[in-house]
Parts: structure tokens; sequence; C-alpha cells
């Protein structure tokens, strides 16, 4: 694996033109944690399904999901969603980022906040201390 600048990693993401590729995917911007552009099918030629995943199945979910009004059915359907995504492992997920806020005995230390979108419904607040 060699690293490269950024444009010719964007542009050969584009014509799909890898072996392997490490990518951030963001969902802050989202008001649900919505991956539609990431994995369903219709991304896979234009849009960010870059690991090219075929699931009819996972497609419907993702798209039933971005036309209902009810939490309740949006939580379902995320969630048959991520059994299939689970089930088929696409992609391999690295690593999911939880930050717990510690604020007993601050007493010498210097501390940063620090805000977290990575959770997309979510906005955490992360104070990390400095040495």
């Amino acid at each position: 694996m060699q690293p490269k600048p950024y444009d010719q990693l964007v542009g050969d993401l584009e014509v799909r033109s890898y072996e392997m590729a490490l990518i951030d995917i963001d969902l802050s911007e989202t008001p649900d944690p919505d991956p539609y552009q990431f994995w369903a099918e219709s991304q896979i030629e234009a849009g960010q399904n870059y690991a090219q995943w075929q699931n009819t199945t996972a497609s419907t979910y993702l798209e039933q999901a971005r036309q209902t009004s009810s939490i309740e059915l949006r939580k379902k359907l995320y969630r048959n969603f991520q059994v299939l995504f689970d089930e088929e492992l696409p992609s391999l997920p690295l690593f999911f980022i939880v930050c717990i806020t510690m604020l007993s005995r601050i007493r010498s230390k210097t501390f940063a906040l620090v805000r977290s979108t990575t959770l997309p419904t979510v906005l955490t607040t992360c104070i990390y201390g400095i040495s």
C-alpha cells in the first residue's frame, strides 16, 4: 500500500481504480445515521459506494428509512441494514470513537474541550487531560 496525493486518491476512487482504500465516513452532517450514499446499489457507479457492494435488500432498507417519518420504523430499517452489513461485511470498519466525559478530581491539570461530531445524532463534548 502506497500513500497518494489527495487529488490522485480522489481520482482513483471516482474511477474505482484501487485494490484497497482507507476512507473516513463522516455521517455527522446527516439528520439520521444515513449511510445511503456509501452502501446503496445506486451509488456504485457514480456515488460513494467504493466497496461496490450489491445487496438489493440492504439498499431497499436504506431507501425506505430515508422516506419514512416514523422514528421507530427508521430504527428498525437501519437495524435490518446493519444485520445484512454484518453478515456480508462489504467493508471492515476499523474503529468507532466513543467519548466518555470525566469531571471528577479536576485540580492541577489543564483540560482541552474537544467537540466530537463522530456520532451523527449526538454532539458530544469530550474533555481530555493535557499534562
